[in-house]
């Protein structure tokens, strides 16, 4: 197994234990955990959208050598006027841009998982 699927499956059981943890804290109605959750959703996220981001140049530089010292240079958009990136260069870093903001919005959807169940619970 490649560490970009170690890194998506890390993200979906990180995905998973959060919506655990925020479910055992909707019921309890523990604010408290609900915010532990967050921050551990975020640091998780953040620790892996690193790992993703380290492998993605690890690869970039294995495949295409002077693609990578470009996107050190001039940063992974090319400016107007200037020549694309290699089209398997330009797929890694769509990808990684796709990660990156799945590991982003990770602890706001726990947030609004908690949220949506102090709803149902009131009214239940």
């Amino acid at each position: 197994m490649d560490k970009f699927a170690k890194c998506h499956l890390g993200l979906a059981g990180t995905l998973l234990l959060g919506i655990a943890v925020i479910a055992v804290a909707g019921v309890k109605k523990s604010g408290l955990a609900a915010v532990l959750a967050f921050l551990v959703m975020g640091l998780l996220g953040a620790v892996l959208a690193a790992q993703y981001k380290m492998e993605t140049y690890r690869v970039i530089g294995e495949q295409s050598p002077g693609a990578y010292e470009r996107i050190v240079r001039e940063g992974e958009f090319p400016e107007a006027g200037r020549p694309p990136l290699p089209p398997d260069v330009a797929e890694l870093l769509r990808k990684n841009r796709r990660f990156q903001h799945r590991a982003a919005w990770l602890p706001i959807l726990e947030m609004v998982l908690f949220f949506v169940m102090q709803v149902i619970l009131k009214e239940a």
